[in-house]
């Protein structure tokens, strides 16, 4: 009888060893999944941010383009009125000058 206990002790002890692998198994699946889905979700925000910046940006230029034609306008009228030479004139090609050089440095 004492055989067929510690038969039996084994045996249940060989079946918790099993358990605890597969338990040991799952939980290392639900790790690598957890940290698959932050990596994901860690890439996507980025990719998202990302593009929120060059959205912003475009726009950004594009409204930035519109001031630099308008600039563009005056000093053609302002030319052909033979305005050049007007204190507000040259204060708005001063500007226009340093707009464009701050552009280019960036």
């Amino acid at each position: 009888m004492n055989n067929h206990k510690n038969n039996n002790n084994h045996t249940h002890i060989n079946l918790l060893k099993e358990k605890l692998k597969e338990i040991l198994k799952k939980k290392k699946d639900i790790t690598l999944r957890a940290q698959a889905n932050i990596e994901n979700i860690k890439k996507k925000s980025e990719y998202t941010i990302q593009k929120i910046k060059s959205e912003h940006l475009k726009n950004f230029i594009e409204k930035l383009s519109l001031i630099i034609e308008k600039f563009n306008t005056i000093t053609k009228i302002a030319h052909e009125k033979k305005l050049e030479n007007n204190p507000i004139i040259q204060g708005i090609k001063l500007t226009q000058k340093s707009l464009i050089n701050t552009i280019k440095k960036k």
